[in-house]
């Protein structure tokens, strides 16, 4: 029998299909099975490194660590569990950790939470709870946890049109304004739609069906209502939402009555006349507990980036620049915007990644790149489907150097994303096509987490508990 020595292991642990293919590289580099070890770039592999208790509670179900690093000598580390997050202090290791709030009720919904940092905060989103923020000081010793306050919350996409003439009290940006609406009354020469209120004689009557030129005593085509219900336009419930008005915009902070709201102009009205009916509406905020809220998030060029509510799955939001909270969109190059990807592969929006060109949008059949040539601005973005492997939706892509890593639709491969200027779009090479089995043998790959040092390595938790690595160096 011949002992023969093997000293390069830099294809990692290969698939039996490829046993006794000795014509081809990666059999000779690969081995069978390497349990417990981690493959190095040089063609070695090392025992892989233990691992220390720091924290033990069953109380509150804590199921997520998430790592928070705000500056680079003082790394946390967030233990996420049912509505509770515990502060860890890497650098110290001191046990007495911080408890905060959350408002996550269930195992899943803590599993299902995403993120994103910014500077000393970390925003979180998940499909039905309300953007929530952690925030920090610069000296670690204050820390916070709530739900974001937008200044202008993203609009739905469906806004309410009235019948009623509205009077803006003034047009400069930044003023404060008070629109009132009155009902008018009934003209034998304006057409009416299903829902439109008037007066006639002594009684408001609100149209049944489209009309015109038809009186509103005849039932055929009119009820008569109460002073209550036909002067019920504004509630408490409008404050956050915009009034498109004589081609400005006004964000509504008070509720004066069912007729007359308070607000804060936005961008400047052309005028101060009357708005008459059907040319003015009133959008209310994308995000609510009815149409839900955003599942992904990220940052792009000093912009929150948000995607992915119940009522609009393939939606993106951008805020403005420099101002995460400021949803307000115009056709300024600095505010906000909104972007529908249309492709017969347009599926909900699963994940948000910055890359070096732009933000790879990842849905459940397609991955989207979104980017401009020159300044990024409502004008000039753009969207590109690239590549149509699909991603898995409960893997979080992991950043690594100039690549994102994801897991394909079915969470059986994982795949290297990135932006390659000599296609000007995305590339997705299969990392585990040499070891597929590892996916398989081990119900697919959910949850990665990477650590760059004393060796790159990519962690992955497998469906069955089981931990697997990848070894990624591309300057190698």
């Amino acid at each position: 029998m011949v002992d023969i020595i093997k000293n390069n292991f830099s294809s990692g642990e290969i698939a039996p299909i490829l046993n006794s293919r000795g014509d081809v590289i990666l059999y000779q580099n690969g081995a069978k099975e390497l349990l417990n070890v981690v493959p190095l770039v040089e063609g070695g592999v090392k025992k892989r490194n233990g691992s220390s208790v720091i924290f033990s509670n069953t109380v509150n179900n804590y199921v997520r660590l998430i790592s928070f690093s705000p500056s680079a000598d003082k790394p946390f580390l967030l233990i996420m569990g049912v509505e509770k997050v515990l502060i860890y202090n890497v650098s110290t290791g001191d046990t007495a950790l911080l408890a905060l709030d959350t408002p996550y009720a269930t195992i899943d919904d803590v599993k299902e939470v995403q993120h994103i940092y910014s500077n000393y905060g970390m925003y979180f989103t998940h499909e039905k709870y309300p953007v929530q923020l952690l925030k920090t000081d610069s000296s670690f010793s204050s820390w916070s946890w709530s739900s974001l306050s937008f200044s202008v919350s993203p609009s739905s996409s469906d806004k309410d049109s009235f019948s009623f003439t509205a009077y803006p009290s003034g047009k400069d940006i930044g003023s404060y304004i008070a629109v009132a609406v009155q009902v008018q009354p009934w003209s034998n020469i304006t057409d009416y739609n299903a829902g439109d209120v008037i007066y006639y004689g002594d009684f408001y009557y609100q149209a049944i069906v489209d009309n015109s030129d038809k009186v509103p005593t005849d039932i055929n085509y009119w009820i008569v209502v109460g002073a209550s219900d036909a002067l019920n336009v504004f509630s408490a419930s409008n404050v956050g939402d915009v009034i498109s008005i004589n081609g400005g915009l006004v964000l509504i902070t008070r509720f004066i009555s069912s007729t007359v709201v308070g607000g804060i102009v936005q961008k400047a009205l052309n005028s101060v006349v009357a708005a008459i009916g059907h040319s003015w509406t009133v959008a209310k905020s994308a995000f609510n507990p009815t149409d839900g809220y955003p599942r992904c998030c990220s940052f792009f060029k000093q912009r929150l980036v948000l995607a992915n509510t119940k009522s609009q799955p393939n939606t993106i939001w951008f805020s403005r620049v420099g101002d995460p909270a400021n949803f307000l969109e115009t056709t300024s190059d600095g505010d906000a915007l909104t972007i529908v990807p249309a492709s017969d592969r347009s599926d909900s929006v699963l994940h948000l990644v910055q890359t070096n060109g732009g933000v790879a949008v990842l849905t459940g059949g397609a991955e989207f790149f979104i980017k401009s040539d020159g300044v990024f601005s409502p004008t000039t973005a753009q969207v590109n489907d690239n590549t149509f492997w699909g991603a898995f939706s409960d893997f979080r892509p992991t950043r690594v150097g100039n690549e994102v890593l994801f897991a394909q639709r079915g969470g059986m491969r994982v795949r290297a994303m990135s932006y390659r200027y000599e296609v000007d779009g995305l590339i997705s090479p299969d990392l585990s096509a040499s070891s597929a089995h590892i996916g398989r043998g081990h119900s697919g790959f959910y949850e990665s987490a990477y650590q760059q040092e004393p060796n790159s390595v990519v962690w992955l938790i497998m469906g069955d508990g089981s931990l697997s690595s990848i070894t990624i160096n591309r300057d190698q």
